[in-house]
């Protein structure tokens, strides 16, 4: 029998398939519809604050008659070891008796280290969830964090030191993070800018942010108006900000490259503001494209002009710079390394670390897989000391240095992002370095790179907490590895 022709060709099918999904949407596999499990609040209940997670949120135990009830705790954000709070637990339908999560009511019995928030947006912006804390309490909370990711390594939580706070000079209210990622949404009417909510993807749009430094709070409402005249109705959009020593420098995140007339507007809005440069990318995984340089942002180490690649890392603030540089150089006369020795300076960067140490005389090798960072950093070496730098493009994840690592080497630095350094710490605890100093902005995977080195034979010193990251759980530490168990 001869095939039957489809006058409709293979669209035919392809809508057939279509009306197939949308039919079938919202159904389990038995075609019935699939039940919706959306999670309410309960009715109020009391409870005792037991301790801090790692996120800031109170691990609470509810009360049944006054007393501790033999039930699971429940996770409420805003409020502190020891206080009686009364919460409204968040009930799943699914497990109605064993609520995880909790909103604060009231506050029934205070903690002495409660404090006023400085923002009008604490408790719906998830930026900051340590405002309500005392400063001493939130460096003994960043502290104890600390220990207990040591302890559950084996390692002795009584190296940790007390933490120093790096906020800045100016009081514990005023911000000093230099660098901020706001997220923008034009609703037609107004552009949202500002932070998602706790474990949400709703924008907390913001009047005001205390937390960050001067030079970017005191223009939220220019960036707003930026972001009007940059994004559609409906459109949204991340903007990263730091706070250079000579301007604003922004990279715009956007899935829609800038049109002609953005191109050719965009340099009047950014001179009638004053800002350094404005970048774009689609989206946050490739490289920035300048759009817009006024002048060259500049980022000082240690007195030292550098010039910031779009987008590029620095500390979060030039005090917890300024102490990270005070113990790693401390660090290294402790430990007796003489200032001509050479030194390999890991996850480099722009030279956070490379330039106070070749400053001081020593031979360094940067070592970092971003190649803008290291072309910074060779620019601003320049002709005070290039010679005592030398500089290579390594994916330090997928190639750690190994074998190819000097025998002379003095020490190693180590300064990995948030995910740690597990293999380059494994390939270090084969060989006789010295010393390693290892700088990390995460309790967890540094506690498991340390003891990796442990298992190696190296001896642990101290750990220093930095509290660079104003009013937030997170926290940086810096601490020594030796051969010798003497020094």
């Amino acid at each position: 029998m001869p095939r039957r022709h489809n006058q409709h060709g293979n669209n035919a099918g392809r809508r057939n398939a279509r009306t197939d999904r949308a039919r079938t949407k919202g159904r389990d596999k038995l075609g019935r519809p699939k039940q919706k499990y959306r999670p309410r609040y309960g009715d109020a209940m009391d409870g005792v604050v037991e301790r801090l997670g790692d996120f800031g949120d109170g691990i609470v135990q509810p009360l049944k008659d006054g007393e501790a009830a033999n039930g699971n705790t429940v996770f409420v954000p805003g409020c502190l070891p020891g206080e009686t709070i009364r919460f409204n637990p968040l009930i799943d339908p699914r497990n109605p008796d064993q609520p995880t999560d909790g909103r604060i009511m009231e506050v029934l019995e205070p903690s002495s280290d409660r404090v006023d928030a400085a923002c009008q947006h604490f408790g719906d912006c998830g930026g900051c969830r340590l405002q309500h804390v005392a400063p001493q309490a939130i460096g003994d909370f960043k502290a104890q964090r600390l220990r207990q990711a040591l302890s559950q390594k084996g390692l002795d939580p009584e190296l940790v030191k007390p933490t120093e706070a790096a906020w800045g000079a100016a009081a514990a209210d005023a911000g000093a993070r230099r660098r901020m990622e706001f997220t923008l949404r034009n609703d037609g009417s107004h552009v949202r800018l500002g932070l998602h909510r706790h474990r949400s993807k709703v924008i907390v749009d913001l009047a005001e942010c205390p937390v960050a430094d001067p030079a970017i709070s005191g223009q939220l409402e220019d960036i707003r108006a930026f972001a009007k005249a940059t994004l559609w109705s409906g459109e949204a959009a991340d903007l990263h900000i730091t706070s250079c020593d000579n301007g604003l420098d922004l990279v715009l995140t956007r899935s829609r490259s800038p049109s002609l007339d953005e191109r050719q507007d965009w340099p009047s809005i950014i001179e009638a503001h004053d800002w350094a440069r404005l970048s774009w990318r689609p989206d946050h995984q490739t490289p920035p494209e300048t759009v817009i340089a006024r002048r060259e942002p500049i980022i000082s180490v240690e007195g030292i002009p550098v010039p910031l690649p779009p987008g590029g890392f620095i500390q979060a603030t030039t005090a917890g710079q300024a102490a990270l540089i005070r113990h790693l150089l401390g660090a290294l006369d402790q430990y007796g390394v003489k200032t001509d020795a050479p030194v390999i300076d890991l996850f480099s960067g722009m030279g956070t670390f490379t330039i106070p140490m070749a400053v001081r005389g020593h031979r360094v090798h940067a070592v970092d897989g971003n190649g803008d960072a290291l072309q910074a950093l060779q620019a601003a070496a320049g002709q005070r000391f290039a010679s005592r730098v030398k500089v290579e493009q390594r994916d330090l994840f997928q190639h750690p240095l190994e074998d190819d690592l000097p025998k002379d080497t003095a020490a190693v630095i180590l300064d990995p992002p948030r995910a740690g350094c597990q293999m380059q710490a494994t390939a270090l605890a084969e060989r006789e370095v010295p010393l390693i100093i290892m700088i990390s902005c995460n309790p967890v995977t540094f506690a498991r790179d340390a003891g990796i080195l442990v298992e190696g034979g190296y001896h642990i010193g101290q750990v220093q907490p930095i509290d660079q990251f104003q009013w937030s759980p997170e926290t940086e530490l810096i601490a020594t590895f030796s051969r010798n168990p003497h020094q």
